[in-house]
């Protein structure tokens, strides 16, 4: 299992990548949103999938919602996140 220190660089770097795509454009945003709550929600993700799935589904929210504000979105994601019914139903049980 990875520990918080390893689960920050996987996030922070798969956010600070090449912009390859128009979800990519929320990048910033969402780390500076994630950094308001000190990243606590990587410690419900095990894995670099984990993480990486979190992400997508993060952008994935966004683009589908885009008439709320980005603020509102992240913050509902991350409650979720570390709600109990986040782990029973998205991260590999290992």
């Amino acid at each position: 299992m990875l520990n918080f220190e390893e689960k920050l660089k996987i996030f922070v770097g798969i956010l600070n990548a090449k912009e390859v795509s128009y979800g990519d454009s929320f990048n910033d945003s969402i780390i500076t949103y994630a950094e308001n709550y000190e990243f606590v929600f990587l410690k419900k993700l095990r894995s670099t999938e984990d993480i990486e799935k979190w992400i997508n589904m993060l952008k994935h929210r966004i683009i589908m919602h885009e008439e709320d504000l980005i603020n509102d979105i992240v913050d509902d994601y991350i409650d979720y996140t570390l709600s109990d019914n986040y782990v029973n139903n998205f991260c590999q049980v290992k």
